[in-house]
């Protein structure tokens, strides 16, 4: 997120904090105040080859299938989400995604995943074809 977005990220924090013991979870984050020269950090190529690779980076970072969270910073949360998202990958799921619309497959502003090789094969994928394509990571 940029500087414009401090509030929403506030306002997050707090949901989330509110939401569950501080002890559930533990915030990683990222201030971009200018992405590739497009003057945010929100929407555009840059931001979704930036969240990408970050995400590759994340995989690269947690234990052998750790079950983490990659979100943006208007998400909010009005219940506790760790039991919701364990009960969601408890078979084994690798990762799990907002719908977006329904000619738009899924909004990546949410997911669960699981570091697994297949969920790390996909999201290598994902970002060479960002980045081969140009097109929406939505897709």
């Amino acid at each position: 997120y940029d500087s414009k977005f401090v509030p929403l990220r506030d306002y997050m924090v707090a949901s989330m904090e509110a939401s569950q013991p501080a002890s559930a979870f533990q915030l990683q984050e990222d201030i971009l105040d200018d992405l590739k020269g497009n003057n945010r950090a929100g929407g555009g190529m840059p931001t979704y080859l930036y969240k990408s690779a970050k995400i590759c980076k994340a995989l690269d970072e947690v234990d052998k299938d750790e079950v983490f969270l990659f979100t943006d910073v208007d998400v909010q949360y009005f219940q506790p989400i760790h039991q919701i998202v364990e009960d969601c990958m408890v078979n084994g799921t690798d990762i799990i995604f907002q719908k977006e619309f329904e000619d738009i497959g899924v909004n990546i502003g949410f997911m669960a995943m699981r570091n697994t090789s297949a969920c790390r094969g996909f999201w290598d994928y994902v970002h060479a074809e960002i980045s081969r394509t140009q097109a929406l990571d939505q897709r």
